[in-house]
């Protein structure tokens, strides 16, 4: 069997960790697979031993002189130089979040091919999301055919789009995968002297960074607030950097955009596993998840959360 694995990009975050631990079930399973996106796999942020290859229109656009035709068939050569043939299943992540605009016509090909397709949504445009819905306007983003079947990140999306019309037997609950033991020899060696609160997101705005702000003018003397990284999306940086001024301006103890450019502490790398690991809590501020790693590898970690309940993840 030969799965092809669509996503955006590889870059940091949930999603592409998503991709990077299907991609380890499927190599333990004997399936031949690749993951194709936008990214650069010399630059993504997953192990060099994951099978991908590059297609640059996988990337958000808005606007292109490409057709869905053309994306399909850069797809199509890909998996011919990986498998040899067409795959024999498509898995694509998040087609319905708005962010490409072949992504619709792209979507009625994989259909009409009648090649085993599984679309698999994480986040949705209409989850507080407007300026993404134009992309999908007047198009057909959830087909219905005998091939296709969704895999929902929880119980809440896959009871909205059963409701809304999917054939409940080819809706299929798909949990993130959440890695469970850390090495031991990564963990910081002695205990903690001060409070290291870590929040390790993007600091796009449903993260909520102005609760950090608030708990940072609140907390006793000896903590330290992080935050792992910020925005890449250009809308969200504005905004991220108001905080960040707004921060320094206050004198409060918080730390931006600390992974992979400046150490916990003196002598430990910089790492995002550096961070975490180092940290005494992790806090979350969010006000909308799709799945909730934030709330489980905490808990893998050994480490307290700080955070807000959010039910219908929770």
């Amino acid at each position: 069997m030969k799965v092809a694995l669509i996503h955006y990009h590889l870059r940091t975050g949930g999603v592409t960790r998503v991709l990077e631990n299907q991609s380890a079930s499927l190599s333990a399973a004997g399936i031949d697979h690749l993951i194709l996106s936008s990214t650069d796999f010399s630059t993504s942020g997953i192990s060099p031993s994951v099978p991908a290859a590059t297609i640059p229109a996988l990337d958000y656009l808005s606007k292109t002189s490409l057709t869905p035709t053309n994306l399909y068939q850069d797809l199509l050569a890909a998996c011919q130089r990986q498998f040899g043939s067409a795959p024999d299943l498509w898995h694509l992540h998040n087609h319905s979040l708005g962010k490409n605009i072949l992504f619709p016509g792209l979507l009625k090909l994989l259909a009409e091919s009648q090649t085993p397709l599984i679309l698999q949504p994480h986040d949705f445009a209409e989850d507080n999301r407007p300026a993404n819905y134009p992309l999908l306007a007047d198009n057909t983003i959830y087909p219905l055919a005998p091939q296709i079947h969704y895999a929902f990140i929880n119980n809440r999306d896959r009871q909205l789009l059963t409701k809304a019309g999917l054939p409940p037997q080819q809706t299929h609950p798909l949990p993130n995968p959440v890695q469970l033991r850390f090495p031991p020899e990564s963990r910081p060696p002695a205990p903690q002297t001060h409070n290291l609160i870590l929040y390790p997101i993007r600091g796009i705005r449903r993260k909520n960074l102005g609760e950090i702000l608030l708990l940072a003018a609140l907390a006793p003397a000896d903590t330290t607030f992080a935050i792992t990284l910020a925005p890449e999306n250009p809308t969200w940086q504005p905004i991220h950097d108001r905080w960040q001024h707004l921060a320094e301006q206050l004198q409060l103890p918080i730390l931006f955009n600390v992974a992979d450019r400046i150490p916990p502490s003196p002598g430990l790398p910089s790492t995002y596993q550096s961070w975490r690991n180092a940290a005494s809590h992790i806090i979350t501020t969010s006000i909308a998840e799709g799945f909730g790693l934030a709330f489980l590898e905490p808990a893998a970690l050994k480490k307290p959360l700080l955070g807000r309940d959010l039910p219908e993840i929770t």
